[in-house]
């Protein structure tokens, strides 16, 4: 374990009942620095004038730069009968949720613009959307960053690939949070 890590126990993150991950000390809570601030400025400053959504209500918004898998994913929520938005950039993520009445979060980790660390960090502590769910999908296989999405406020890491029932069942999971 290093410095920048300890261990906690709670309902967050792992399995019920058991250990709970190690996790690093920048949290959900952990307030953004000047040069993030700044950055979120920076992209999101052209979206503060806009009041009025003019997009589909109750979308998900899908932000995976891989063509491929935005496919699967709309075919995924087409089956659970839910409309998509999609984007493959991180600062488009925030352009999109000025628009749209966004229901729940589809999340990549490696994206251009912004990265999903990046995104995470914008809607939780810069836009203060804390009750948005945040379903991270990632080909990253290391447990770090999966501790880190969570720590930041994602609500749920699947790692790619992935089945089509993994993804409808974790659909689901989160959509039932914010019926």
């Amino acid at each position: 374990m290093t410095e920048d890590e300890t261990i906690e126990r709670g309902p967050r993150v792992g399995v019920p009942g058991g250990a709970r991950a190690l996790r690093p000390q920048t949290d959900a809570g952990t307030p953004l620095s000047p040069a993030e601030q700044a950055k979120l400025d920076s992209v999101l400053g052209d979206l503060k004038g806009i009041k009025e959504r003019t997009g589909p209500k109750d979308v998900v918004l899908v932000v995976e730069d891989d063509p491929q898998h935005r496919l699967f994913l709309h075919y995924a929520l087409e089956h659970l009968g839910m409309r998509m938005a999609e984007t493959g950039d991180g600062a488009e993520a925030f352009r999109l949720m000025a628009q749209h009445s966004v229901r729940l979060l589809v999340l990549d980790l490696r994206l251009p613009g912004l990265d999903g660390f990046e995104v995470i960090r914008g809607v939780r502590q810069y836009l203060k959307l804390t009750a948005l769910p945040i379903l991270v999908i990632s080909g990253l296989t290391d447990v770090k960053s999966e501790v880190t999405a969570l720590n930041l406020g994602a609500d749920a890491f699947l790692r790619k690939p992935f089945k089509a029932e993994q993804i409808e069942a974790a659909l689901r999971a989160l959509l039932r949070r914010v019926a």
